[in-house]
């Protein structure tokens, strides 16, 4: 095998029945165990070759030269864990790989910092400053046209709200010292549930 990577379940740690195990054969056929843990760990290359004969599961063999193997397998593995590994190959077998923005679909490295995309959202820097709430500067694919998330909207229309209730405290308090108070007033009846 060339320039494929081997995702499997290795043994686990306390507390944790299994975890990803990774090994890999590089472009000339050498077989490198990544990551092998527990009983379950693969640790030569022999066993690796005759698990891989034996796994049918999709996407757990993906050819590093393949894009699109690459793209499948960061949409569908924890991507930290497969940012991490990308980048291992990156630096020690100078791979290239990238990963694909869930938004805009251009290809971002992964041999950069974090901040020039966002790992959590699967998005490259542009589409993550474009999603950025004005308010919190959290990625949210949904903003309003103020440029607002849900939760900031949430926040914003309840701020409101408890100053509408303020100011109509204060309109009811100064109509007691006037004395021109009318409790049954449509406007106050709202107070005596207010909190």
């Amino acid at each position: 095998m060339k320039n494929k990577l081997m995702l499997y379940q290795g043994g686990g740690y306390s507390g944790c029945y299994w975890e990803w195990n990774f090994c890999f054969w590089d472009g000339n056929g050498e077989w490198f165990n990544i990551y092998s843990s527990g009983e379950d760990g693969i640790e030569s290359e022999k066993a690796a070759l005759e698990y891989a004969e034996s796994i049918d599961y999709p996407n757990i063999i993906v050819d590093l030269t393949e894009q699109d193997e690459v793209d499948k397998m960061y949409a569908d593995f924890n991507e930290d864990m497969i940012v991490e590994i990308l980048r291992w190959l990156n630096t020690e077998h100078d791979y290239g790989l990238a990963v694909k923005c869930a938004k805009c679909g251009e290809h971002t490295s992964v041999d950069n910092d974090q901040d020039y995309f966002d790992i959590e959202n699967r998005v490259c820097k542009d589409c993550y400053d474009d999603g950025q709430c004005q308010e919190c500067f959290e990625y949210d694919e949904d903003l309003n046209e103020d440029g607002l998330c849900s939760y900031c909207i949430s926040e914003q229309e309840a701020r409101l709200e408890r100053e509408r209730i303020d100011d109509l405290k204060v309109e009811f308090f100064e109509a007691q010292l006037t004395g021109e108070v009318d409790i049954f007033d449509d406007r106050f009846r709202e107070l005596w549930n207010a909190e």
